[in-house]
């Protein structure tokens, strides 16, 4: 039986995720630096929304790299191949977090990036697993939250789950007072 899937944030509200004043305060580009994205990276994105960050991570990963996106809303991947329609190195579909359209994804991707996107997930436990199998050996999972739907507490049980999964939390920052980030290594 499929899992029913809630389209969650309302592409009417795009205009807070993709204007100038949040492009300009924060830099997507140097927090990804940060977090571990580099060149000739193969990164999965699940949730990407309309692209914004796909953007960034497509910047850094060169023409070597490869980014695989994907959002569960079409609306979204509509923005996202607008914005990113002259970039090569990025593929985009509409599926939910769980049907992924890859045939071999085992051992694919270098890093997986959950961008304010895993706090929405129904059984995290089960696609953690799954998407362990997708990293390479020693891959990087990154998480962004954000404070204001992710409590303390729910952090904490959400990095329970991620290390019940198979990884090991090797950074924990808050650059912004609205934003939490978390890095794990496949261990």
């Amino acid at each position: 039986m499929a899992e029913k899937v809630r389209l969650r944030f309302p592409v009417s509200m795009l205009w807070m995720l993709d204007n100038k004043f949040r492009e300009n305060y924060g830099s997507h580009k140097s927090l990804l630096l940060k977090l571990g994205i580099s060149r000739g990276m193969h990164v999965l994105e699940p949730g990407c929304g309309p692209g914004i960050i796909t953007k960034a991570i497509s910047t850094i990963v060169g023409e070597i790299g490869w980014v695989f996106a994907f959002d569960v809303n079409p609306k979204m991947i509509e923005q996202a191949k607008q914005k990113l329609s002259t970039v090569k190195t990025v593929s985009l579909a509409v599926c939910a977090a769980h049907q992924i359209p890859i045939a071999e994804p085992k051992h694919l991707f270098d890093a997986i990036i959950f961008y304010y996107v895993l706090h929405e997930i129904a059984n995290r436990e089960r696609l953690l697993l799954l998407y362990s199998s997708f990293l390479n050996k020693d891959g990087l999972l990154i998480i962004t939250e954000p404070r204001v739907e992710v409590n303390r507490d729910f952090l904490c049980t959400e990095i329970k789950q991620v290390e019940g999964a198979g990884f090991e939390l090797i950074d924990q920052s808050q650059t912004l007072p609205f934003r939490s980030e978390l890095v794990f290594r496949k261990v």
